[in-house]
């Protein structure tokens, strides 16, 4: 299956090389959830505040289809 990932913010700098750039082409050869490719991105998953799957706000053990384009945004916090 393809996909094509964003990696938003901080995140980009925590992953496994460098993600900074835009939207970029993934493949897997088995079944993937966000949660999964968060891991196999080598994300912190205490970082990710939520993930988009065709713009629309996913379940991390949602599955995902080919063709999908998953955007994985930060947490937010402020004061």
């Amino acid at each position: 299956m393809r996909f094509q990932v964003k990696v938003v913010g901080i995140l980009s700098r925590k992953a496994k090389g460098n993600l900074e750039g835009g939207w970029f082409d993934y493949h897997s050869n088995k079944p993937l959830t966000p949660s999964n490719l968060i891991k196999e991105l080598g994300i912190p998953e205490s970082m990710v505040g939520s993930t988009l799957v065709n713009g629309k706000r996913a379940d991390k053990e949602q599955a995902l289809a080919d063709g999908d384009r998953i955007a994985i945004l930060p947490r937010v916090s402020g004061g």
